[in-house]
Formats: structure tokens, C-alpha cells, sequence
């Protein structure tokens, strides 16, 4: 329930404070005092898109501030939210929209999300305006109503209806691309296979790809190598012709010897020559064991060219490395793995989409009978309202036009209304006229009414295309929801603002817009206003009080 309300800077209200009570509030005031800038700030309260172009002239944000009343079904909903409550299950919501910057939306005290502020505060106030009434001739709106009014037990078979159908709609579109691209994955599919067989039959080993070219450079120079080998070899240890490098150093040492033999103090060196003289002989055995090993193998060198090459055409536009092959390799084994299981063949994708359609014809024949029941209990309650609204002969009632499935069920919803016997039901949307459809509205308000005790309904200008005894019966219904829910309405009619326990009034002075609550004389004077007539007319004061008597009579009644 809201309880209290404050604008600034919104429209032509600069500073406003509203405060409401259950039962019926109704809001009056001259054409263009500001009645639709204060439900431009509830529906910003409850999450609606902001529009800079609403900030007043000459400021730079809209403040918005709100007090609500909480029930207990949403009560744990804010509280896994962090909201802080005042006493009385109270929480204060605060919105700003500025010109230059975001907005702020706090929710006791704790930041969030419009999308959240929408779904979780706005679902405790429902707005029916003019534009509600056009949406209402569409059946797209009507199925929502019937579906809303069917209750939480049908929105859940409704939910898993969706979930099927979008079910149902992905397994077609994955047959569809499987039967479009099935002649290319079978193609990929061999690719992938016959690469998997070549690379783990080949075994490409870490740092192959520079062993094989090494070895494949020594046997291509064997005999080269080999000579060259030799040739280092006699130059170190010498020939039968010339003294190698070995045998100088050799003969070094010796001389050196026998100066250390008459002078202590070289001796140091000729160890060193003889050092490096044995360091030689082992650069010379290294040498020598090399060009052993040299051989020209056509064979080994055939097996080598052969492999590399197989590696080489492999890695081609796939690796630089024999590693990154390896990962290539199981990336490809899962790619494969992925086109040939069970759900990716056309004939298992084609069972998959049975199933999923059978079972969307399974909720769908479910959903349709739970909305006949529905049906026929809103036709009830509707049928029974209308009289009560100066609509004595009229009867509403809901077809069904059985469709192919769709994401919504496995029909269209309309509402019907024959006006009378003399002429025929025709749909809503092209029988009623404005009156008649804003009646209709109401009743059905009414009859989500008794299944929603906890929402506040907000109506706008219900009583446009209607008057007189007609605008009486519909001040009465209102009335008679606001015993279960607060009601709030926005009304040029006297006879629907005389049934309201609170009576505000929308004033505009200059250019400021002012609201104040009016009692006694004030509210008098003000259904005066609202008749049409002028204050000092002592008929039209009669007739005002008369319409407040009968009011309140029948709170005295109730109570």
C-alpha cells in the first residue's frame, strides 16, 4: 500500500506531498493542474523508464521520494535484497533523474537496479489508464489478463510451457542446421579423422623438428665432413712427413723442463704446456671418434628426408612446433568428437525434436483446459459486475480460437461483449464503445481484485465516456474494491469523488502545481467546482452534499 508520496521538480509540480489511506482516494482538479505529472512520479516510483524532458524548467533533477507498506510475500524478497525496513513494514524508495547524469534509485536504503525496482516494487501497484483500455482491444493483452487472473498454480504451467516451446525451438533450428551443413561435416569430418590417424602414427617428439635437420645436414656432407676431420686430425697429431701440433707441444715441454731443472721458478709453465698438450690429445681422440661415426648411409638418409617431410607437410598452416602440432591434434580429436556424437547425427536431432514437440502439445493441451476453467470463472464474476454498472443486458464472455502452437499456447484468447440480446457477441475490441469498454475494464479489475488483496490499483480517468447514473454505479464499484485493496483514481466526475474516503486536490498556482486534502466546506465546494456549477448556487450545494450524504451513509453501513 502506498502510504505517503513526494514530487519536487517534476513537470509543473515544484514541490508536491501526497498521502494516501486504504479504501479510495480519489484525485481531482482543474485540466492541466498537474493530475498527470503525479502518476508520472508513482510510475517512475515503481520503475518505469525516466524521461529528462519531465525535469521542471530550471532545475536539473527530479526528486521522487515514497513510503510503502510492504506485505509479507514480498517482505523476503527485499529482505535477501538488504533492504532496511521503517516500523510497520515500511520502506522508503527514493528516485532521482537528472538532466546531465544517471539517475539513483534506493530501496531502503540500499541501491538498485531499475530492472529490479520494476519487477519487485511495481508488482505491488497496478495503473489502469486510458492507454490500457486501447492495449486491452488487442488479444495478445487479453491472453495476459486471463492468464494473470488464472492464478499462480497456471502462471507456473504456463512458465513450463514457454520452457518447452523454446525447447522445441532450438531443437529445430539445430536440425535445420545440421540437414543445411550435414554434406560439409561429413567432409571435415574425414578430414579430421584421416589427420588424427597420420599425427599419431608419425609421434612427433619435442624438438624433432631441429633434430631431424641436423642429422639430415651431417650425412648430407658425410664425405666432406669426414675429410675435413681428417685433415684437423693430422694437423694435431701430425704425419709420418710433418710434426703435428702435439708433438711441438710436446717438445716444449721438455725444453721447459730442462730450464726448470736450473731454474725452479718455470716450472709452473711447463706443467701448464704439458696440460694443454694432453687437452689437445683429447680434442684429437673427440675428433678422430667424430669422423668415425661419419658414414654415407643413402638409407638412414632417405628415412630421415622422409620423415622430415611428413612432419613438415603436417605442421603446414596448423603449428610451428612439433608441441604446438600435439595440441593442434587433440584440439582437433575433440572438434571430431563433437561431430560425430549421437546428438549431432540428423536422425537423433529428428527424435529430440519429436520429443520436444510432443511435449509441447502435452502443456499446451494442459494450459488450454486450465484457462477454460479460468475462463469460465472471470465470465462469471464479469457477468455478475455489469449490471452493476448500467450495463443490465450485456454479457461478456471468452473464445477460444484453436491456432497451431505458438510461444504463448495452442490458441488466440478474445473477449467478447453482446450489449444486448437483440444483436450478437462481437469481439471487445469492435463492439464496445469507450463507456462500455471502461465499464468492462473496471469489472474486470474487480475480478483480479478478489484474487490480488495486496495490490494497489491506480486508475486514470476510468470515467471517460461516461456520466450520470452510469458514472454513479462505477463510483460505487470503486468504492466497493477499495474494501479489499487501496484504491486510487484520478476523476472529472462529482459522483465518483464523492465515494472516496480521501479527497485531494490538484491545484495550480501560477506556475506551480500545489496538493492539499479538502474536508467539510473545502470538498463541498469542490464537487461543486466539479459539476459544473458555481459555489454560491444553493442547488448545486444541495445536490453536492447529497451525493457526500449518500457516501457517507454507506460507510456508516459498513461500519
Amino acid at each position: 500500500m502506498i502510504e505517503e508520496l513526494q514530487v519536487k521538480n517534476l513537470g509543473v509540480i515544484e514541490k508536491a506531498k501526497l498521502s494516501f489511506s486504504p479504501g479510495l482516494t480519489v484525485l481531482t482538479g482543474e485540466t492541466g493542474a498537474g493530475k498527470s505529472m503525479v502518476l508520472s512520479s508513482l510510475k517512475l516510483l515503481l520503475g518505469s523508464k525516466a524521461d529528462t524532458n519531465l525535469v521542471r524548467e530550471g532545475s536539473e533533477r527530479i526528486e521522487i521520494d515514497g513510503l510503502m507498506r510492504v506485505p509479507e510475500g514480498l517482505r523476503n524478497q527485499l529482505d535477501e535484497l538488504a533492504v532496511e525496513f521503517d516500523e510497520g513494514d515500511c520502506v522508503i524508495i527514493s528516485r532521482t533523474v537528472s538532466k546531465g547524469s544517471r539517475g539513483r534509485i534506493i530501496v531502503g536504503g540500499r541501491p538498485l537496479p531499475l530492472k529490479v525496482l520494476s519487477e519487485v516494487v511495481g508488482s505491488l501497484v497496478t495503473i489502469h489508464g486510458q492507454s490500457d483500455q486501447w492495449r486491452m482491444r488487442q488479444t495478445s493483452a487479453q491472453k495476459e489478463l486471463l492468464d494473470e487472473y488464472a492464478g499462480k498454480k497456471h502462471q507456473h504451467l504456463l512458465k513450463q510451457y514457454q520452457d518447452a516451446w523454446k525447447e522445441a525451438v532450438e531443437a529445430k533450428k539445430h536440425l535445420d542446421q545440421l540437414l543445411t551443413n550435414y554434406d560439409q561435416q561429413q567432409i571435415e569430418i574425414e578430414y579430421l579423422r584421416e589427420l588424427i590417424e597420420r599425427i599419431d602414427q608419425l609421434q612427433p617428439q619435442e624438438g624433432e623438428e631441429q633434430s631431424l635437420q641436423s642429422q639430415i645436414n651431417r650425412l648430407d656432407n658425410a664425405l666432406e665432413l669426414q675429410q675435413l676431420s681428417e685433415s684437423v686430425s693430422k694437423l694435431l697429431s701430425g704425419s709420418e712427413q710433418n710434426d703435428g701440433v702435439i708433438d711441438m707441444m710436446q717438445m716444449a715441454q721438455k725444453t721447459l723442463d730442462k730450464i726448470a731443472s736450473r731454474d725452479p721458478n718455470v716450472t709452473d709453465l711447463a706443467q701448464k704446456v704439458g696440460e694443454i698438450s694432453n687437452d689437445i690429445q683429447v680434442v684429437c681422440d673427440d675428433i678422430e671418434y667424430y669422423a668415425s661415426l661419419l658414414s654415407d648411409d643413402p638409407a638412414e638418409l632417405s628415412r630421415l628426408h622422409n620423415r622430415k617431410s611428413q612432419l613438415d607437410e603436417l605442421m603446414r598452416g596448423r603449428a610451428k612446433t612439433a608441441v604446438e602440432l600435439h595440441e593442434w591434434n587433440e584440439g582437433a580429436k575433440k572438434r571430431l568428437y563433437q561431430l560425430t556424437e549421437a546428438a549431432n547425427t540428423p536422425q537423433e536431432a529428428e527424435a529430440k525434436l519429436e520429443a520436444a514437440q510432443k511435449e509441447v502439445l502435452r502443456l499446451g493441451e494442459a494450459l488450454s483446459d486450465s484457462r477454460k476453467v479460468a475462463a469460465e470463472r472471470l465470465a462469471k464474476v464479469v457477468n455478475e459486475e455489469l449490471p452493476q454498472l448500467e450495463m443490465k443486458n450485456a454479457t461478456f464472455s471468452v473464445q477460444f480460437h484453436q491456432t497451431k502452437p505458438k510461444a504463448t499456447g495452442l490458441e488466440e484468447i478474445e473477449l467478447y461483449l453482446q450489449p444486448h440480446e437483440e444483436v450478437s457477441a462481437r469481439p471487445l475490441a469492435q463492439s464496445a464503445s469507450g463507456g462500455e469498454l471502461s465499464r468492462v475494464m473496471l469489472a474486470l479489475e474487480i475480478a483480479l481484485g478478489r484474487n490480488f488483496s495486496e495490490e494497489t490499483f491506480v486508475f486514470d480517468e476510468v470515467d471517460a465516456g461516461i456520466g450520470g447514473r452510469t458514472a454513479l454505479a462505477v463510483g460505487e464499484k470503486l468504492a466497493e474494491l477499495a474494501k479489499r485493496q487501496q484504491v486510487i483514481a484520478v476523476t472529472h466526475l462529482p459522483q465518483i469523488a464523492a465515494k472516496a474516503q480521501k479527497h485531494l486536490v490538484i491545484e495550480k498556482n501560477n506556475n506551480s502545481t500545489q496538493v492539499k486534502e479538502v474536508q467539510g466546506e473545502e470538498r463541498i465546494d469542490e464537487i461543486i467546482r466539479m459539476m459544473g456549477s458555481h459555489v454560491d448556487s444553493s442547488v448545486a450545494r444541495r445536490h453536492a452534499m447529497e451525493l457526500l450524504g449518500a457516501t457517507d451513509e454507506a460507510t456508516a453501513e459498513t461500519k
